[in-house]
């Protein structure tokens, strides 16, 4: 089940993984039930919980959830409208490999909404969220 991130709960890392999530430089990939686009516009149907729980496994699908709540509320959505447009970022990770997708998809966001945020800020966001995401999963294992 979800760590509640749209009440802000976070975990704190331990840095070494668990039998029920290894560190991310020793997991197999494949082990993971990575979501798919499809899976992600239902999901975001059912709201941020939804789109959390079918985050709890990956860390790199609960980065995205998490930058795209950050920039969904910075730039000024509705609480309803914030499910979907981070399901809208996660699914944009299925488009290359990389973080360019996901960069993508945030700066027409922002481009969107009139909002502006610097390429650093992004990246930043992206870090912060990806080192936030490792530790909500670690503290829920």
């Amino acid at each position: 089940m979800g760590m509640g991130i749209a009440a802000g709960r976070a975990g704190t890392a331990t840095g070494a993984g668990s039998a029920a999530f290894p560190h991310p430089e020793t997991a197999n990939p494949e082990d993971d039930p990575i979501p798919t686009p499809s899976s992600l516009h239902a999901a975001a149907a059912g709201g941020i919980p939804a789109l959390e729980e079918l985050s709890d496994h990956v860390p790199r699908a609960r980065r995205n959830l998490l930058v795209g709540l950050w920039a969904g509320r910075r730039i000024g959505l509705a609480p309803t409208e914030l499910a979907r447009f981070a399901a809208g970022v996660m699914a944009a990770d299925h488009e290359e490999a990389g973080d360019a997708d996901v960069l993508r998809a945030l700066r027409l966001g922002f481009e969107a909404a009139g909002v502006p945020v610097s390429e650093a800020e992004l990246a930043q966001q992206l870090a912060d969220q990806g080192r936030a995401a490792y530790a909500q999963i670690l503290a829920q294992h």
